[in-house]
């Protein structure tokens, strides 16, 4: 189940989207009108209904729009991939099947990421940082049995993920019918390669939230435009992709308190730049959190 917020203009509403078994369901939530609209999901062809996927949504002209990228999917040779596409799912209420549609124009700069996160912003403004890209593919040992049924040793490509820092910003357009993306424009500064968290940038992570504020609620902060605040996630190059983790044992070592980043950021759109927020008082810092989901409404911040 996906989540997805905005911090734009539009009423609070949002998607939640389950990618399961088909028929794929989804369920539009309007808080002012205290509704709830269940409908089912038409997915384009082969479609491959990655995990991990990092979503906003949006709109396009008076229709909102669920707006998803990334994820892992295995593709037919068995082989983990991350998606690098963008998908959309124009929703409009009483509707029992909602069409998802492709959206056209540039792929993620990365080549796909995995547990990134996704803003929507202003005026069809999508941003996007940080995430899992495959780094490489490490072959390793694997035996099969050929067609007589004898053993076949030999290798398998499995990837390697690396925690990325970059964040890009692109423009929503076209029609609800069919919607475009421009080509996502990189901000803010790269980190070192040896670097995880500084005093300057975020660092490498993934399993984060990214959430967009707009202008009125960025000028409580003394900012002239819209911001991005991101919290959370951790810099772990290895997380839970599906059977990477031997364990649940494991998988609860790995992502322990201490493992998570507790550090919270703005990036100023006006002045390109990230902020590092200080907690205030010595107990006021929230909890470390991963795989979370975070919501803006005027200066309160609820991840």
């Amino acid at each position: 189940m996906s989540p997805a917020t905005n911090g734009s203009a539009l009423p609070p509403s949002f998607l939640l989207y389950a990618c399961i078994a088909a028929p794929l369901r989804g369920a539009l939530v309007d808080v002012l009108q205290g509704s709830v609209n269940t409908f089912n999901i038409s997915a384009p062809a082969n479609y491959s209904c990655p995990a991990g996927v990092s979503s906003c949504m949006s709109a396009i002209g008076i229709t909102p729009v669920y707006l998803q990228t990334g994820g892992s999917f295995y593709d037919g040779q068995g082989v983990q991939r991350a998606d690098s596409g963008f998908v959309s799912v124009p929703l409009q209420v009483g509707k029992a099947v909602q069409p998802m549609l492709k959206v056209a124009g540039a792929l993620d700069p990365e080549g796909g990421r995995v547990y990134s996160s996704l803003a929507c912003g202003a005026d069809g403004a999508v941003y996007t940082f940080g995430g899992l890209k495959v780094a490489k593919y490490d072959q390793v040992p694997s035996s099969d049995y050929d067609q007589g049924g004898k053993p076949d040793f030999g290798t398998f490509p499995v990837p390697d993920w690396a925690a990325t820092d970059s964040l890009h910003v692109a423009k929503l357009g076209g029609s609800s019918a069919a919607p475009t993306l421009s080509k996502p424009v990189r901000l803010g500064p790269a980190v070192a390669a040896n670097s995880t968290v500084s005093e300057r940038s975020p660092g490498r992570r993934a399993g984060h939230t990214l959430t967009y504020l707009p202008a009125e609620t960025a000028a409580s902060m003394g900012l002239k435009q819209g911001a991005l605040l991101l919290y959370g996630g951790s810099n772990l190059t290895l997380v839970s992709l599906g059977t990477d983790l031997a364990s649940e044992t494991y998988t609860a070592e790995m992502l322990s308190d201490a493992t998570f980043d507790r550090t919270a950021w703005v990036f100023d759109l006006g002045g390109r730049k990230w902020l590092k927020l200080q907690p205030d008082g010595i107990d006021s810092a929230p909890p470390g959190l991963m795989y979370h989901s975070a919501a803006v409404q005027g200066k309160q911040v609820s991840p």
